[in-house]
């Protein structure tokens, strides 16, 4: 899937090939994941082009071979897609939610498989598709901004796409074997974030920075591929994540980010602590999962019981009201299919987990795979399956994060360079 090069050589002038068709299309899904559009809910233009292209890889026999991953990705997509199903007709949920339910599932299969036929084992192509998606937000935040994003233009408008640029940025100069800049770039950002009140991704953003600090000292370390080292060096990310927790709780609680992020950090750590304060979500849906834990609530569930208890964890009271839905909170991959479909709509998040360790291994193992952008997808994936709501531009990230990362699992090993021979004395040396 190629545009063909000409024969034509010039010997000074060296030809430079086109950029494959696979790589055009990158471009044009990451540039249209802003724009949106009102059928069976709302569908990212991304979501459309792939949608449109699915009959012509399929007719013309473009998708690769599906890897085992993808092969067991789709068949869970499936499940959820019953099980929502199952789960709706239980619950009996209102013709449009259960469409909006059943299509989420279905493009949730749709994206895996679409973005699996870009073949983003290819760095470069995937580098283009993260970039045209920062940029894509980025037209989406301008051309359609939501409240939230006009409430908090940096958190929830242009930081996320800012963010990614940079680590576009970073990665350009850790692939011109400038590491230290990388890092130091990385760090910067971290600042940012922070002092713009965007805290979880300033945690992301600085174990990436982690992530490729130490990525220069792993194949030295990993030569003997032992699973003690391996063990070490988790614990050592697991607690330099622990330590950005510790550094904005201090700079906070002392006023150095600022009076809001003080009177903030107070009112969220009263109970829960700094990880789950802000999180009530998770609360109300483990009750509402625990109360129907096999089928759930169905599409898009409305309970004013629920409601009611997250609003009183907020510090309000009576605060549902008549005759208007109030859905039930959830805020996360995991919880949310849970919630709404019950525990089979909830295996496919646990198995993308367990996907996630395995390629957290298989970085560690395989250093040269180690890469800014990767490790942004790596971790950004990794939070949003517990913290974060699985929609729209949501959900078109999560897949393509899936797909980039998974492909990993498929790298051959980097074979490690041979020892070099004792020097033998040669026959004159000898004489």
């Amino acid at each position: 899937m190629s545009f063909p090069a000409h024969n034509i050589q010039h010997p000074h002038h060296p030809v430079r090939p086109y950029p494959s068709i696979r790589t055009v299309v990158c471009a044009l899904l990451g540039l249209s994941i802003g724009l949106s559009i009102e059928m069976v809910g709302r569908l990212t233009g991304s979501e459309l082009i792939i949608l449109f292209l699915m009959p012509f890889l399929i007719v013309t026999r473009s998708i690769p071979p599906l890897t085992t991953p993808i092969r067991r990705l789709l068949f869970l997509a499936a499940v959820w897609f019953c099980a929502q199903l199952i789960s709706d007709i239980i619950n009996g949920t209102n013709l449009g939610n259960m469409a909006r339910g059943a299509g989420r599932a279905v493009m949730t299969g749709v994206l895996i498989l679409g973005y699996y036929s870009l073949l983003l084992n290819d760095r470069n192509r995937l580098i283009v598709l993260f970039t045209a998606n920062a940029i894509g937000l980025t037209i989406g935040y301008l051309l359609e901004p939501t409240e939230l994003a006009v409430a908090d233009p940096w958190k929830f408008g242009y930081g996320r796409t800012v963010t990614m640029l940079g680590i576009v940025a970073a990665g350009m100069l850790w692939t011109s074997r400038l590491p230290l800049l990388a890092v130091g770039l990385c760090l910067g950002m971290v600042v940012v974030n922070l002092v713009l009140g965007f805290r979880s991704m300033a945690g992301i953003v600085f174990m990436v920075a982690l992530g490729i600090a130490v990525a220069p000292f792993l194949e030295r370390w990993f030569k003997g591929r032992s699973a003690l080292k391996v063990f070490l060096v988790s614990i050592m990310l697991i607690g330099g994540g622990g330590m950005i927790v510790e550094v904005y709780e201090y700079t906070a609680s002392e006023g150095i980010l600022g009076e809001d992020a003080q009177l903030k950090l107070s009112a969220q750590t009263e109970s829960y602590g700094l990880l789950l304060s802000g999180r009530t979500e998770i609360f109300v849906s483990s009750i509402a999962i625990l109360d129907r834990p096999f089928f759930g609530h169905g599409s898009w569930a409305a309970s004013d019981y629920y409601y009611d208890i997250f609003m009183d964890h907020l510090g309000y009271t009576s605060a549902s009201l008549p005759d208007t839905p109030n859905p039930i909170p959830t805020h996360s991959y995991l919880f949310g299919a849970w919630t709404e479909g019950g525990i089979f709509s909830a295996i496919i998040w646990f198995y993308v987990l367990g996907l996630l360790l395995r390629v957290s291994f298989t970085l560690l193992r395989q250093p040269s795979l180690i890469h800014p952008v990767r490790l942004f997808c790596l971790f950004e994936l990794s939070w949003n399956i517990f913290f974060s709501p699985y929609g729209l531009d949501g959900r078109v990230n999560a897949c393509f994060e899936i797909v980039a990362l998974t492909m990993l699992l498929a790298a051959p090993p980097v074979p490690s360079q041979p020892r070099p021979l004792p020097h033998q004395p040669t026959a004159s040396a000898a004489a």
